[in-house]
């Protein structure tokens, strides 16, 4: 058989791959100044289709005691959920980003908690810091960012 004689390929079902963006994207957010520069990274990205919508996420862990509160929030220690809440709030707003979606979910691991709102918000896109670990501890347990990679709902960009 030459090549002449193969049908030729049904152009009118399968349409050529376009260069699609993300209408969803989530951007997981602390209280570090990375993580709402990656956040203004998607809003700026998002302000060329106007379907786009972009989640903050932060995954809040209860804290067991008041010395636990101070280590993980050692500038600004929080009494509780909704105090969290509302600093994250006046932070989007202090930074211009009042029109970003704030999602908070609890939970004991980060990576759960990230890789299930995505699913939940329907995003297909996950904005992340790349964070490296150094010596051995780099080498015995995966970042972060490298664990919702592997568990994602969609694709993730390490930024």
């Amino acid at each position: 058989m030459s090549a002449t004689d193969l049908p030729k390929p049904e152009t009118n079902r399968v349409s050529p791959p376009s260069r699609a963006r993300a209408r969803r994207v989530l951007v997981p957010i602390d209280f570090s100044a990375g993580s709402f520069e990656i956040l203004r990274m998607a809003q700026q990205s998002a302000r060329n289709d106007a379907a786009a919508e972009v989640h903050a996420v932060h995954v809040y862990q209860e804290p067991k005691s008041r010395a636990e509160i101070i280590r993980h929030h050692a500038y600004e220690p929080f009494s509780g959920l909704d105090d969290v809440r509302a600093a994250l709030a006046a932070r989007l707003e202090f930074a211009g980003l009042s029109d970003v979606r704030l999602t908070i979910v609890t939970g004991n691991s980060a990576t759960q908690g990230i890789t299930r709102a995505a699913s939940r918000l329907g995003c297909d896109l996950i904005m992340i810091a790349r964070k490296t670990k150094s010596g051995l501890s780099g080498l015995l347990s995966r970042s972060l960012p490298e664990q919702i990679a592997k568990k994602a709902p969609c694709s993730v960009l390490l930024v």
